[in-house]
């Protein structure tokens, strides 16, 4: 096997060594990336649902600090795993929702709508398919 500077050879052909099946070992990569990505939606989904919650309690002025911290700390990570998993507006708007949680701007009606409407696209994009690479 013949080696670059880097110790890594250099004909990919090489790195696989013997009877190494390429493709078998990229459909199994790619299997093993749906279901991660699977189980990431459903963890999305129950974020979504906290959020949908804090929400309801800010329409009913029940939301307490706890709550809050909570909602902004979901949203937070689902615009991280939104944005891991091909859910690139969810992201964007994950982020928006966790700064709406942040600022804790109740008060102001045009910013309960935004976030309202944050929340109803964010639905809607995680019932859908993920972006991949190709789709850009």
């Amino acid at each position: 096997m013949s080696e670059g500077s880097t110790g890594l050879p250099q004909n990919p052909d090489e790195a696989t060594g013997p009877g190494v099946d390429v493709t078998s070992s990229t459909v199994q990569a790619t299997a093993a990336v749906k279901i991660i990505g699977k189980r990431a939606l459903t963890t999305n989904l129950a974020r979504v649902a906290e959020l949908d919650t804090a929400m309801a309690a800010i329409v009913t002025n029940r939301l307490d600090e706890e709550q809050r911290k909570a909602a902004r700390l979901a949203a937070h990570r689902l615009a991280g795993s939104a944005g891991t998993f091909g859910f690139p507006l969810s992201s964007r708007l994950s982020r928006d929702l966790e700064e709406f949680f942040k600022d804790a701007a109740f008060h102001h009606a045009a910013r309960l709508r935004q976030a309202q409407q944050w929340l109803r696209e964010l639905h809607s994009d995680l019932a859908g398919e993920p972006r991949t690479d190709a789709d850009e």
